[in-house]
């Protein structure tokens, strides 16, 4: 009988090991280990995944010649471009490390993807039977992959009333799907010979719920601190409402003459870090703009989710750090509002991996 729908039930998100060429699996303890197609799963779930889009465009040249109207041809001269994006619920970090950011907090967040050993990956999207949860589920799945992804964007925010949540997107370069998820052939590229590998075989893990007494951060678990007060207001008396943190890679394709798929993807620099913070506002303390023209001063932004009803460390830890500020703007005052808003726009540029001035760091529990 032929599926006729898929949506949710079936569906989940895994990401491989860097390199995307590589094995997916790896035999031996230690310095032991070697790659194999079969052994120890290299191959990891994200978790409290909300929304997958994923799909390729082609770009075309059209190809005419005098003396005729309609066209020759429409020739693929570039790579297609291959996307993935993603949304899930924030428990801990454990997605960032798969998506290969660094979550230990004593280097900045991007530290594992500039020294590219985790910057090239592959995506599964898993599609179980029509009617099955995909899971704890062990039988075979319907697979789409994303191959030779790299992370492309990454967001994340909070809001009174709403679970945090986070979403990415990523930049790959093939696109296949397969009717099986157990010992599958690997459709990742290998950018010189413009075709698709051979001999790497590929099995997608069982899908779990993952923590069970975690399912989600909360908002009411939330804290956020900021190093400066807002310009007039007191910090004291700021109740936050809502924030969201984000940056763009602006991935460049490197190409040559004679290949068929870029030899790599570059982050262009600088990339900014952009932070928005919104919240009710009080007393208003003296200050004046014309101070800051002189004292422009660096803030820090610290957001930290903590684990419900628990103590001790907080379970995901957003640190920003060298931010300054673009804009402050108070909300539209009218009859029937509930109070009054404010909403600070920062940005910095993202440094290098020790770069303690200006940067993003992410420390937190990653099991």
């Amino acid at each position: 009988m032929a599926t006729t729908r898929i949506f949710y039930q079936v569906l989940g998100l895994a990401v491989g090991p860097s390199p995307a060429t590589g094995y997916q699996f790896v035999t031996g303890f230690g310095a032991a280990q070697t790659g194999a197609n079969s052994g120890n799963n290299l191959i990891q779930q994200l978790q409290r995944v909300q929304s997958i889009t994923d799909g390729f465009t082609l770009t075309r040249t059209n190809i005419n010649t005098m003396g005729q109207l309609s066209l020759l041809s429409r020739e693929i001269v570039t790579a297609p471009q291959v996307t993935l994006g993603g949304s899930y619920y924030v428990s801990d970090l454990a997605n960032e490390r798969v998506l290969g950011l660094y979550v230990s907090g004593n280097q900045a967040a991007l530290t594992s993807i500039l020294n590219k050993t985790q910057a090239e990956k592959n995506y599964f999207i898993a599609i179980a039977p029509q009617g099955q949860d995909l899971i704890g589920w062990t039988g075979q799945s319907q697979v789409i992959q994303i191959t030779n992804g790299f992370l492309a964007s990454w967001s994340t925010e909070g809001s009174v009333g709403n679970i945090p949540t986070t979403s990415f997107s990523v930049q790959g370069y093939n696109y296949a799907t397969s009717t099986g998820s157990k010992n599958q052939i690997l459709q990742a590229i290998d950018p010189t010979a413009g075709s698709a590998i051979t001999g790497i075989n590929f099995s997608l893990p069982t899908f779990s719920t993952g923590i069970a007494s975690v399912s989600a951060l909360r908002p009411i678990d939330t804290t956020l601190s900021i190093s400066n007060s807002a310009l007039g207001l007191n910090a004291s008396d700021v109740k936050v409402q809502s924030y969201s943190i984000s940056f763009d890679l602006n991935l460049q394709p490197l190409q040559q003459l004679g290949q068929r798929f870029p030899y790599s993807r570059e982050i262009q620099f600088p990339v900014t870090l952009s932070a928005s913070v919104t919240a009710y506002f009080g007393d208003v303390v003296t200050g004046s703009l014309v101070n800051v023209l002189c004292n422009d001063t660096p803030y820090d932004l610290t957001v930290s989710l903590n684990d419900p009803c628990a103590t001790g460390a907080p379970a995901v830890s957003y640190i920003l750090k060298g931010m300054k500020v673009d804009s402050q703007s108070f909300g539209s005052q009218d009859i029937g509002s509930v109070a009054g808003t404010v909403t600070l726009n920062y940005t910095t540029t993202i440094g290098g991996p020790n770069d303690l001035q200006n940067n993003l760091f992410l420390s937190g529990r990653n099991i």
